[in-house]
């Protein structure tokens, strides 16, 4: 027969062990719609994403290519070196 504090003692790990699931499922749930994947240009040529994919573009802005738009935005070349 199992004692009374090794029960305690595995209730608890149990309780516990199903808390900490519990918190990574909601957590990765939670993340699902916030993720946006990181790219290169390289990569942005090879695999356009559709219309509805957000991903963030890193890379350099290249020298002398940024212009001043007449509608207040800002255009320029981005390169991954």
């Amino acid at each position: 027969m199992i004692g009374l504090k090794k029960r305690r003692r595995i209730q608890l790990l149990l309780a516990s062990g199903t808390a900490l699931l519990a918190a990574a499922l909601l957590a990765g749930y939670g993340f699902r719609d916030g993720i946006e994947y990181f790219r290169n240009p390289t990569q942005l040529l090879s695999q356009p994403p559709s219309p509805e994919t957000e991903f963030r573009l890193g890379g350099i802005v290249e020298a002398g290519t940024v212009t001043d738009l007449t509608n207040g935005g800002v255009q320029f070349r981005i390169s991954d070196g």
